[in-house]
């Protein structure tokens, strides 16, 4: 619980304070998050315990259907753990995704090539989910799409057919989550 706590700072923001104060409010609770973060990012429990929460969030729900682009190893959720992480392990005041991933290279947790990379799965990624859930409430079944969904999700892609699309899938599912793999190792 202690790094899930500590990973969700790596988020926290104020959305509401009142009066003449307010921004000093916002401004005094943002120091505490960063220094929160600073003080506790190098902890050594880190990674080990990013790793086994990751195996525990991957033994609680499985991937829904192979077109799943949220959960799972090498999908979205899985993209924003290790973002997560890059700011908590960098005392890194970061809050959004691509923010985050960046603090990887800047602090030197992972190379620059490969956070380029993650950043381009995670937009292939978001696409496929975006245009997916606006074409079904459930798991993507391809011939419950029929031909109109199924060039909608297409277009959205960038993807000339199903079988181009089930092979970035896999491919970049498979190549994010060996990056994963490694940067919490």
């Amino acid at each position: 619980a202690w790094t899930w706590e500590h990973l969700a700072l790596t988020r926290a923001r104020v959305i509401a304070a009142c009066g003449t104060d307010a921004n000093a409010l916002g401004d005094e609770v943002e120091a505490l998050r960063v220094s929160v973060l600073a003080a506790r990012g190098t902890d050594p429990r880190v990674l080990p315990d990013l790793a086994d929460m990751r195996a525990r969030i991957f033994a609680a729900k499985a991937p829904d259907g192979a077109w799943e682009a949220k959960i799972g190893r090498g999908r979205l959720q899985d993209i924003e753990l290790l973002a997560q992480s890059f700011a908590l392990r960098g005392a890194d005041p970061a809050r959004n995704l691509e923010a985050q991933l960046r603090a990887g290279a800047r602090h030197t947790l992972l190379p620059k090539p490969e956070i380029e990379a993650l950043l381009s799965a995670q937009r292939f990624l978001w696409r496929l989910q975006a245009a997916g859930r606006l074409l079904s409430e459930r798991a993507l079944n391809m011939e419950e799409l029929g031909a109109g969904g199924q060039e909608f999700l297409l277009r959205e892609t960038g993807c000339a057919d199903l079988s181009d699309l089930q092979s970035r899938l896999t491919e970049i599912v498979e190549a994010t989550g060996q990056t994963v793999d490694h940067a919490l190792s």
